[in-house]
């Protein structure tokens, strides 16, 4: 399912792109809750070399999703040329 990036998640694209880290220096932080807000929780996976989120529905009953990105998404999504995500079904 595809979702539309929205004002909360530019933001903690924004969040992250503003510590400027490599994705060596990201391995170093490896957190799966370092960015929390209404509707997403997230954090660096050192395996994967990308952030990985939780997606919280509120119009389908809290249902969740999760999805990726890396640091060159966050810049694509920061610049405008990633417009959505792609959110997989947690079961």
């Amino acid at each position: 399912m595809k979702k539309e990036l929205d004002k909360e998640l530019l933001a903690i694209c924004a969040e992250i792109a503003e510590n400027n880290r490599t994705v060596e220096e990201w391995k170093a932080f490896e957190s799966g809750d370092m960015f929390q807000s209404k509707n997403y929780c997230g954090g660096f996976e050192a395996e994967d070399e990308a952030f990985w989120f939780s997606y919280y529905d509120e119009k389908n009953g809290n249902k969740e999703y999760y999805f990726k990105l890396t640091l060159d998404d966050i810049a694509r999504a920061l610049n405008g040329q990633l417009k959505n995500i792609e959110l997989l079904n947690v079961d």
